[in-house]
């Protein structure tokens, strides 16, 4: 169906000075009282959208494009903000454009309804930079430009105040497949850098992106929804795709229900500048990690569930250290095909009931604490033994039914611990004495 269009095109200066709230806060209005009108606003470069309360209010229609190459700025408001989109809502921010929410409790964009997708490449800021909350699917694209979150911390739920970009995609709705869509390559920043909430989250952050929170870099809720009960359980998952940088005092913080699987993809930098670079509470976790990649902090799975560290293939060969110290309560680790990994941890990582898949010649485990100097492998279990005989540690490898004792290598790795190798069984020195009593 075809709908009557509005438009609003603006080379000058928009303005109302009227006393908010008792004066209507917008300068550029558009509202229909049945919510079936198209809206389109094109604010050119140079030209001024400003308001007391809002630089521009929209009350409702069914599709909304805004496109802005100026400035909009609200005060009290918000610099755009929508009561309700029927349909969808588009918002491109040229470079150049600046769209700017002035008061402490402002948002410099923020826009609820059934679809909404803002790109922007030139500057949005505000206490919260971006809010979006829409009952089907949110998308954020950050190519070029700055989103800033200016506000500090304020008494809500969550406790990390206001935001740089807040996605709540299925806020107040109970609906399996509501997603929302984060792609950064320049810088997001504020309090929390990135704060979504509740349902399907994918946020991909691309070489040369920075997404920053003195706080945290992002939090992430899910698995939860609102309903009319109360908070409710539901289903969800999150990606985390990031080849740039993610700093903040935690540098990602989820917490989710045990229904719910979180996936972190790294190739590029998550520091924790507060201790810890990634902690999941009551979610399991997927934590897939290129040679490239690099965590400072500690990386913290929640106990008790299944959770995955995966070692992909790179460039080069890669190293892993502080499994069981640095990186806490993963039950399988796994090397994937043609990857060729170092993984070094103690007992407590490797050696307590951890299963190790994708062992193989080129790859290499060095156990810290444990003076092994011989082993035995069999039914997937490498039993290592130090002075007497005694066994000093069980790891679980899941290999291929060749592979047998003769095809381990034991050495000391000089620092009380020892070096665990495959090899192609040539010599009896080679290979590691069997212990008879297994």
């Amino acid at each position: 169906m075809d709908y009557p269009t509005i438009v609003i095109s603006n080379a000058g200066t928009i303005t109302s000075n009227g006393v908010y709230p008792y004066d209507f806060p917008a300068a550029a209005e558009s509202f229909s009282p049945e919510y079936y009108t198209d809206i389109s606003i094109d604010n050119l470069r140079g030209a001024v959208m400003s308001g007391s309360g809002y630089g521009v209010y929209i009350g409702g229609g069914q599709d909304v494009r805004i496109d802005n190459g100026g400035v909009i700025s609200g005060h009290y408001g918000a610099g755009i903000s929508d009561g309700g989109v029927f349909s969808s809502f588009f918002l491109e921010n040229s470079a150049g454009g600046t769209i700017t929410g002035n008061s402490i409790n402002s948002w410099g964009v923020h826009e609820w309804g059934k679809d909404g997708t803002v790109i922007n490449s030139g500057t949005i800021s505000g206490a919260t930079g971006v809010n979006q909350n829409n009952y089907v699917s949110s998308t954020l694209v950050n190519l070029h430009g700055l989103i800033l979150g200016t506000g500090t911390a304020r008494d809500n739920p969550d406790g990390l105040g206001h935001n740089a970009a807040v996605v709540q995609s299925g806020a107040f709705f109970g609906i399996s497949d509501i997603s929302a869509e984060v792609i950064n390559a320049a810088t997001i920043a504020g309090r929390a850098g990135i704060e979504f909430r509740y349902m399907n989250e994918r946020i991909s952050n691309l070489p040369g992106g920075i997404i920053a929170g003195t706080a945290v870099g992002i939090y992430g809720q899910l698995g939860f929804v609102y309903h009319y009960r109360g908070i409710v359980a539901g289903p969800g998952s999150a990606t985390i795709t990031n080849a740039g940088t993610i700093v903040g005092g935690t540098g990602i913080a989820l917490v989710g229900s045990t229904s719910v699987t979180s996936i972190i993809e790294n190739s590029g930098l998550i520091d924790g500048t507060g201790g810890n670079a990634v902690k999941d509470v009551y979610s399991a976790l997927l934590l897939e990690m290129t040679p490239s990649a690099r965590f400072i902090g500690i990386v913290a799975a929640y106990g008790g569930l299944y959770n995955t560290l995966e070692l992909q293939a790179g460039l080069d060969a890669g190293t892993i250290t502080g499994i069981g110290t640095q990186f806490e309560n993963f039950t399988t680790i796994t090397i994937d095909t043609k990857a060729q990994w170092t993984l070094v941890g103690n007992a407590s990582g490797l050696a307590s009931g951890e299963t190790i898949t994708g062992f193989l010649h080129g790859d290499e485990i060095d156990l810290t604490g444990i003076a092994a100097t011989s082993g035995s492998f069999a039914h997937g279990t490498l039993s290592l033994y130090g002075a007497n005989h005694m066994l000093d540690a069980k790891l679980l490898l899941s290999e291929p039914a060749s592979i047998t004792s003769a095809n381990f290598s034991l050495s000391s790795n000089n620092a009380g611990g020892v070096l665990i190798n495959l090899v192609t069984p040539t010599s009896a020195a080679a290979l590691v004495p069997t212990h008879t009593g297994l």
